[in-house]
């Protein structure tokens, strides 16, 4: 398996690109805005791309998806998008009018399922409230990854302090739904560089 991350829109979003070298069959994780860069590295890896992941609903994150699928259609590619569905809700329903031109069908509803396959891996579904209500971390035991969108950090944690931000404590959720994961797991956040889970169990001060 192989993974490529780009920085997208203005908030420098780390979009995942995935693939099976095999097969290069891909999913891509959290396309927060259009950019060239994204279809740019599918095509140079000769990909298909048969899903797209959403972590949360914060337009960072998926201001990209309804174009992504237009550019991906017309190349003859059909990928489901995987998001929880009342993370959804909240999203439209919290959006600014702006972007509601943005908004998307999904495919998948990760609401009550505890395991995504995308079948060339599976990812366990890790609900993490707290930086959004329905926040969704994906972890691949395979290859020892975690996919923690907005959650976790190099050094820091997320905040609560943007629209549909719950009232829950994200430092108690990260700890006790996060940090139980092996200590080698590589960390791929939404924004930043990449950690471990023993890294931050260590070093980060926010969850000491």
């Amino acid at each position: 398996m192989k993974i490529r991350t780009i920085e997208v829109s203005f908030l420098q979003t780390n979009c995942m690109i995935i693939w099976d070298e095999s097969t290069h069959n891909g999913i891509i994780v959290d396309p927060g805005s259009k950019s060239t860069k994204i279809l740019d590295a599918i095509s140079e890896e000769g990909l298909k791309i048969t899903h797209i992941l959403i972590t949360h609903g914060h337009f960072d994150h998926v201001g990209g998806v309804k174009d992504l699928l237009v550019a991906l259609r017309e190349k003859g590619q059909s990928p489901k998008v995987c998001m929880h569905g009342v993370e959804k809700a909240e999203m439209e329903a919290g959006a600014k009018k702006q972007h509601e031109n943005q908004f998307f069908d999904a495919d998948i509803d990760l609401d009550g399922q505890e395991v995504l396959d995308v079948g060339f891996t599976k990812f366990a579904l890790i609900l993490v409230p707290g930086h959004t209500s329905y926040s969704v971390c994906f972890y691949n035991e395979e290859n020892q990854m975690l996919i923690s969108g907005d959650t976790l950090f190099y050094r820091t944690i997320g905040t609560s302090a943007y629209y549909n931000g719950p009232d829950t404590d994200l430092r108690e959720n990260v700890k006790n739904k996060v940090l139980t994961l092996p200590d080698e797991t590589r960390v791929y956040p939404g924004h930043g560089s990449v950690t471990t889970i023993g890294e931050e169990k260590m070093m980060n001060p926010f969850l000491a």
